[in-house]
């Protein structure tokens, strides 16, 4: 009613109507108390273009132009007061500015076509400026579509926008004009073959000259929908949509797309999957006796990537049939399809590569180390792991202890959030002990002791009862059990006292308590009767019952086992729909029954075969092809080879050529495993996800730990491949020069952990380090590190100079000469226009040369951006054959692929790495490396300051960019979550009550882990998450003179909040609380820094590099030196065969804020010192060690937008004296001792 109110409206101002009553209308639909913010949401589509409506022309009207800064009203301003839980609340909830960053977003996206609507309305302007202004502005508001594509609030406004529009018709606006604007907004459904607004194409049916144009675009439309690759049903549907809309316009049209659907109702749909599960059946019956494998292989192929595309979203798909087929006709070709269709968007890599990682493993072409290494470019794939290393149990591979600590590692570090009790029961059976697997063992063992919380009511007090006892109590009669008849009155009647006892028990389990008084005598009868019975009834339960009765008395009488062979075979052929149950999940299996007759091979196919003609009016055509696919197991291997070439064949015929997934030529495809491996490694280094990568680093690196040679031999051979048509897509770039960066990034971790094996990449990582020919610094450097690594571990390159060659990479040979101007070094010219551009590449204005660009040129001395951007532009254009319009969205290659993730997974603001690259971006970040790399031959670098400082060089951003603690990756640093019990679940009770109270016990409990009592934590941060829990712990310690310590202790936890001080760090010494003896000094030392690309690595854990280590003053006195074997230990030089003084550990990843989250889950990380040994140092160095612990509690809220009701929480700060002499005391006084036992 409101939209017809304020059409009728919008009618009496176009005809110039003075009416008070409109006024009135306009003011109360635009009030302010209706645009606030906070109240209004992106998905109230209808509400929102009513506002935009009743706003845009109220103003206009007022003599004000409409603008869409001022349409919400914002937020009411909150206290600044820090004590005020209002602004604890609001600093606390950055969603509400997401919120409305993303609302005043998508309706700036719309409002200026509301706004010249609104001067349509009014008039005054010609037909000309009206019409390029409706024309311009409706053409914008879908230039920035790409960025809410994922959401259907941007679509649905955007289409309320354009029924406005055509809403002006009534207003004397040209209908032509009016579809013109409304098709720009609208304009998708037509090419993409998505079903239009019905309301949109409705209104613009309404005008009789509309219809030709209008006509042509439903039609275009329905051809579009023709040609796409979906199922039958879904096509089908979308057609009788479009033939309904066009029926008003063009009743014969109508007709024919109709027919059309008609007749597209007979194309491929849900029927492909059980075709493709029989097809499985028949290769595996035919396994090596096709007369022509390769092109069986490749009509498989054929099948299953179409169906896949025509099946997206469907439940049930059957993967691992489909794996298990094309792996036993060519596993190396598998491998590199499923790779490629990933880049395809044929079918996601975590779909297909389990499947087929373990129907290699069981068909034995695909070893267990080889399995294990690319399970890993899946997020998590615990299954395949464990049947890799169950087979190499099973064989007494010598690899199975190797295989099995990597598991328990993958299992506690990288996919921690996923518990495998199977892989515990492995290790535990094999008696393997090696670090990793007794870690898991006693994670295992920790877990079991924690107390199980109490569910539900309704699930703790309900026990179902046994099955036997839900029968109802009146006897069975001899005849009750003989006579078909009397069997059926007899069920009948039990049933229906059931029912009034409101109990339900089943035919079956009715019948199971009937052969319990059957005598000996009467077996046979009993079955007769049962088989009439079934024969009557032909119901899945009498069907089951005769089968349970012949399997019960079978074995033990003959007279039974004659009946079988006598009368149970017609019994089948009548309920072969009971018996062969096509859904995979039920316990009864045909071949149960297939056992009881003892038929041969030949009688059971002829079997089966009357059977389906007998039950073919209740069979669909999935459980016949199952069934057909039971009769292939029955076939001689030679009958089932012919059937499946012949079966292959006619499915592939019935796809048109277009339609057909094409595929590579056979001699692109790898010809064995190790080839397949690393062409599989290395297409995803190269995948525009930067996941994917570190993904397949990972699995990389497994292969190096396994002992893989040959696949690795075969990736260091890869660094010049350009182009993979097995692996990737022959229609989209292939990412060669990242693909080039992560090769050199796994070879530079192999060499320093596995430099054995490296030495083999050795010749080639020299040739990419010394290749001036191609100046990527990043690439050139990591490849440094890496040889040099190699020549420290041995190996001797056989270029001579290979040594002092290698101390010139990425050095400058030039003088250094003075920072130039910051205003010329930008390239900006006085009087030059933003939008003026000098190269032929479109750079991102945004980010890119801002950010990127406009940073790495301050490593030189004379270079401004538009040098910088030509030399960049050479590289992209002329050495890559780059396409100037790559920036533009609909010029991106990967469209289609990018549009399953999210626009902020793409975008790199502010100079961030995006999580996945667009063509352009990759481009852009790689030329800026070569670019680089070019200048530094002829550009010289700035003077050095006097400080030494290697701040914003070359060197210090291609650090930046690398992993933090080089050699390591983030995940070295990961340890599985310390056994204490704080970690893996809360204390039960009220959650209220848990948020208000922390005693001292549990302050202490942080200090002093239960699962290292030799050791103190000095530093942690840790974050635990349970629903509506949440709890954060901090741990900071600095030193204090003994003779002020107490006094200071009492001082500090008397101040009202802990954001009062701050413990300091070495490096911050003038943070001290106060000067004189009342000091704290800080003692250890703080590290900040970003991952570079490791950010991305999902496995990474929780931080990217070690944040607090031992400072100088205890490294310095001790001598501490990093422990070559575990990079996490810090050992004193003078106490050889001590334990380590230091030891530092994080676990667990990042906690996100899901609330709907129901797992427990914890990360942090801790350093932790030697008690002995830190008593020693306290001592030595006369101080005290003063440690604060701080936790904070809060209940989270059921909503992830609770405006109204504050979140619960509350803050505990503690402070701990610890002496030399082993004192521990707190402000309110002594607590006992810290030393304990610890040597």
């Amino acid at each position: 009613m409101l939209r017809t109110a304020l059409t009728a409206a919008e009618i009496l101002i176009a005809r110039k109507v003075r009416s008070s009553v409109v006024d009135y209308l306009l003011e109360e639909l635009s009030a302010p108390e209706l645009r606030r913010i906070e109240q209004r949401s992106g998905y109230e589509s209808n509400k929102l273009d009513i506002l935009l409506r009743s706003f845009t022309l109220q103003r206009m009207r007022s003599g004000y132009e409409p603008s869409s800064e001022d349409f919400f009203v914002p937020r009411p301003v909150e206290p600044v007061d820090p004590e005020s839980p209002a602004y604890a609340r609001r600093a606390t909830r950055q969603h509400e500015q997401e919120h409305d960053t993303e609302l005043e977003e998508l309706v700036g996206s719309v409002f200026a076509v509301y706004r010249a609507r609104a001067r349509a309305i009014i008039g005054g302007a010609s037909m000309e400026a009206l019409a390029e202004e409706l024309t311009s502005t409706a053409s914008k508001a879908s230039e920035s579509e790409y960025r809410r594509r994922h959401s259907n609030q941007g679509r649905d406004l955007k289409v309320e926008a354009a029924i406005s529009l055509m809403d002006l018709v009534a207003v004397g606006l040209s209908p032509s004009l009016a579809k013109q604007c409304s098709d720009a907004l609208h304009w998708s459904w037509v090419d993409s073959g998505s079903s239009p607004s019905e309301a949109l194409v409705t209104r613009q049916s309404v005008c009789a000259e509309l219809h030709p144009a209008l006509a042509t675009d439903i039609v275009r439309a329905a051809d579009n929908v023709f040609k796409r690759r979906v199922g039958a049903s879904e096509k089908c549907a979308d057609m009788v949509r479009l033939a309904k809309l066009l029926r008003p316009i063009s009743p014969d049209d109508a007709s024919a797309v109709f027919n059309n659907a008609v007749q597209v109702a007979a194309h491929i749909d849900r029927e492909a999957m059980s075709q493709i599960e029989l097809l499985e059946k028949l290769v595996t019956h035919g396994a090596g006796q096709f007369s022509d494998r390769a092109q069986l292989s490749r009509n498989a192929t054929t099948v299953v990537a179409d169906a896949s595309l025509r099946l997206e979203g469907y439940d049930g798909f059957p993967w691992p049939a489909a794996m298990s087929a094309l792996a036993r006709l060519d596993g190396p070709r598998a491998l590199a399809d499923v790779v490629r269709w990933d880049d395809e968007n044929v079918a996601e890599l975590r779909n297909t590569l389990p499947d087929l990682l373990q129907a290699g493993l069981a068909q034995g072409w695909l070893s267990p180390a080889h399995a294990s290494s690319l399970a890993l470019m899946t997020r998590s794939d615990g299954d395949t792991v464990n049947e890799a290393l169950a087979l190499a149990i099973a064989t007494d591979s010598k690899d199975a202890a190797m295989l099995a600590e990597a598991a328990a590692q993958d299992a506690l570090i990288r996919h921690r959030h996923d518990r495998n009790s199977k892989l515990s029961q492995l290790v535990q059976r094999a008696k393997l002990t090696g670090p990793w697997c007794s870690a898991l063992l006693a994670q295992e063992a920790f877990v079991e002791r924690i107390p199980k919380p109490q569910g539900s009511a309704y699930r703790t007090e309900y026990v179902p009862a046994d099955r036997q006892d839900n029968v109802a109590d009146s006897p069975w009669t001899l005849r009750d059990v003989t006579d078909a008849d009397m069997l059926r009155r007899a069920l009948d009647v039990r049933q229906n006292e059931l029912r009034i006892q409101r109990r339900y028990v089943s035919v079956r389990d009715l019948l199971q308590q009937v052969r319990h008084v059957v005598p000996l005598r009467d077996r046979i009868k009993h079955l007769d009767a049962l088989r009439l019975l079934t024969a009557d009834s032909n119901s899945y339960d009498t069907s089951w019952a005769l089968v349970d009765a012949a399997q019960e008395w079978r074995a033990t009488s003959p007279a039974v086992a004659q009946w079988c062979k006598s009368s149970l075979p017609e019994c089948i052929k009548l309920s072969l729909v009971h018996y062969a149950n096509p859904y995979g999940y039920n316990e009864d299996h045909f071949d149960t029954v297939l056992a009881l007759v003892e038929l041969q091979p030949a009688e059971i196919t002829d079997l089966m075969i009357a059977g389906i003609g007998a039950n073919v009016s209740r069979l669909s055509a999935e459980r016949i092809h199952r069934l057909v696919g039971l009769i292939a197991s029955y076939l001689g291997a030679r009958d089932a080879a012919h059937l499946a070439q012949w079966y292959a064949s006619r499915l592939v015929s019935r796809l048109s050529d277009a339609d057909r997934v094409a595929l590579p030529p056979d001699d692109d495809y790898p010809t064995n495993v190790d080839a397949a491996v690393a062409g599989a490694v290395f297409a995803c280094f190269g995948d525009p996800d930067h996941r994917v990568r570190w993904r397949a680093a990972h699995a990389a690196r497994r292969l190096a730990t396994t002992g893989c040679v040959a696949a690795l031999r075969n990736l260091a051979f890869m660094h010049e491949v350009r182009q993979m048509p097995a692996f990737r897509s022959a229609e989209l770039p292939f990412y060669w020069l990242a693909a080039r960066l992560w090769l050199v990034l796994i070879w530079e971790r192999i060499a320093h952990e596995r430099p054995e094996v490296a030495f083999q990449a050795g010749e080639n990582l020299l040739s990419i380090a010394l290749n001036d020919e191609f100046p990527h610094m990043l690439v050139r450097a990591v490849a440094l590190d890496a040889c040099q690594a190699l020549i420290a571990a041995g190996w001797r390159p056989l270029q001579a100079d290979a040594r002092a060659a290698l101390e010139r990479v990425n050095k400058s040979c030039i003088p250094y000469a003075k920072q130039a101007g910051q205003s010329r070094r930008r390239g900006l010219v006085h009087g030059r226009g933003s939008t003026e551009r000098t190269t032929r590449f479109h750079f991102d204005e945004m980010d890119t040369k801002p950010y990127w660009y406009s940073n790495i040129i301050n490593s030189f001395a004379n270079v401004d951006l538009d040098r910088f951007c030509a030399e960049a532009d050479h590289w992209i254009v002329d050495m890559w054959g780059g396409n100037e319009d790559s920036y533009r969205w609909d010029h991106e290659p990967r469209r289609k692929s990018l549009d399953r993730y999210n626009y902020n997974l793409t975008n790199h603001s502010h100079g961030s790495l995006p999580t996945v690259e667009r063509f352009s971006t990759y481009l852009e970040w790689h030329a800026m490396w070569c670019a680089a790399g070019e200048l530094l031959k002829t550009e010289p670098l700035p003077k050095p300051d006097r400080s030494g400082s290697s701040w914003g060089s070359l060197d210090e951003r291609i650090r930046n960019i690398r992993p933090a603690e080089p050699p390591l990756w983030p995940i070295d640093l990961a340890c599985p979550t310390p056994l204490v019990a704080q970690n893996w679940c809360f204390s039960p009770g009220d959650t209220r009550g848990w948020v208000e109270s922390v005693d001292e016990g549990e302050h202490r409990r942080e200090v002093f882990p239960e699962d290292r009592p030799d050791y103190a934590v000095v530093y942690a941060r840790a974050t635990r998450c349970l629903e509506k829990q949440e709890e954060s712990i901090k741990v900071s310690s600095a030193l204090a003179d003994r003779r002020t310590a107490p006094a200071l202790v009492r001082a500090l936890q008397t101040m009202e909040s802990a954001w009062d001080y701050r413990l300091p760090h070495e490096e911050d010494e003038g943070a001290e609380e106060s000067s004189g003896p009342f000091r704290l000094t800080g003692w250890l030392h703080s590290v900040e820094a970003d991952g570079g690309l490791s950010d991305k690595d999902e496995f990474k854990g929780s931080v990217a590099c070690i944040p607090m280590r031992p400072g100088r003053l205890v490294t310095e006195r001790y001598a501490l030196a990093r422990d070559s074997e575990d990079l996490m230990k810090w050992t004193r030089s003078d106490a050889v065969g001590h334990a380590p003084m230091f030891i530092f550990e994080s676990w667990g990843a990042e906690v996100p804020d899901d609330r709907y989250s129901t797992g427990f889950s914890s990360e942090g990380h801790r350093l932790l010192a030697h008690r002995r040994q830190l008593s020693e140092f306290l001592n030595d160095a006369r101080f005290d060690l003063v440690i604060e612990v701080e936790v904070e509690r809060r209940e989270k809220s059921e909503q992830e937008y609770s405006f109204e009701k504050e979140e619960p929480r509350a803050q505990f700060d503690r402070l701990y004296r610890l002496t030399g002499d082993g004192e521990l005391s707190i402000a309110e006084g002594h607590l006992g001792t810290w030393l304990g036992d610890s040597r």
